[in-house]
């Protein structure tokens, strides 16, 4: 696995906070220059003031498409996602200006954040709030614990209606567990608050630019 890395890719505005951008399983696509803007412009219109910055990483090389292998790849995919949050983002985190950050996560990006908070309160920055889009993390997970770390709050957008959510993840978790952005996060905690954008997205092949369209009405009008 090639290591990951953060690009800056629109400077703060006004607010001294920086909002790091974690993709899912497309994230090791190149970052073309319409969905760079895309997410730029989401966050702005969502209300964000601060810098912006893309975190890269490899998911893997192979399609999830494959459904005979789907388990196994995606228990490797799954694993990339660890090592990236485990390993690397607070190290990563640590090298730009900004002393107080959010994350924002889409598909399996909140599974790199998931396990980047497990140790949090060891870095030196401050850690604002977290934003879950369309999460594929089981939603039973320790939710509470992570949330614990934060300054402001959890906002996780979920969707009924993700068909992929619904078959893929359930395929590759062998019908197990059901993932936190196809319902909502089980713990509860004060700092935890689920959104459901259902009625906004409605059925959906977990789309990354259906997600973006509703930040606004969404996360925008918790947070800023």
């Amino acid at each position: 696995m090639d290591q990951p890395y953060l690009v800056l890719i629109a400077p703060r505005q006004s607010s001294p906070e920086a909002m790091i951008v974690i993709r899912g399983y497309i994230s090791e696509d190149s970052f073309t220059t319409n969905i760079e803007e895309q997410w730029i412009k989401a966050l702005r219109n969502a209300g964000w003031k601060g810098a912006i910055y893309h975190l890269w990483w490899e998911a893997s090389s192979d399609s999830l498409w494959n459904v005979a292998r789907l388990h196994f790849r995606w228990e490797q995919v799954k694993s990339r996602a660890k090592n990236v949050g485990r390993l690397y983002l607070k190290q990563l985190i640590s090298t730009i200006p900004e002393s107080s950050v959010s994350l924002i996560g889409y598909s399996l990006g909140v599974r790199v954040i998931y396990y980047g908070l497990e140790s949090w309160l060891e870095s030196h920055k401050r850690l604002n709030n977290t934003i879950f889009l369309g999460g594929a993390v089981r939603r039973n997970k320790e939710w509470g614990s992570r949330a614990a770390n934060l300054t402001g709050r959890m906002v996780n957008i979920y969707n009924l209606d993700d068909n992929v959510l619904k078959v893929l993840f359930k395929l590759g978790e062998l019908y197990l567990k059901s993932p936190c952005g196809l319902k909502p996060i089980k713990d509860s905690h004060s700092k935890i608050i689920n959104i459901d954008a259902t009625s906004l997205i409605g059925t959906s092949d977990h789309s990354e630019l259906e997600y973006l369209r509703v930040l606004r009405q969404t996360v925008g009008q918790q947070l800023w």
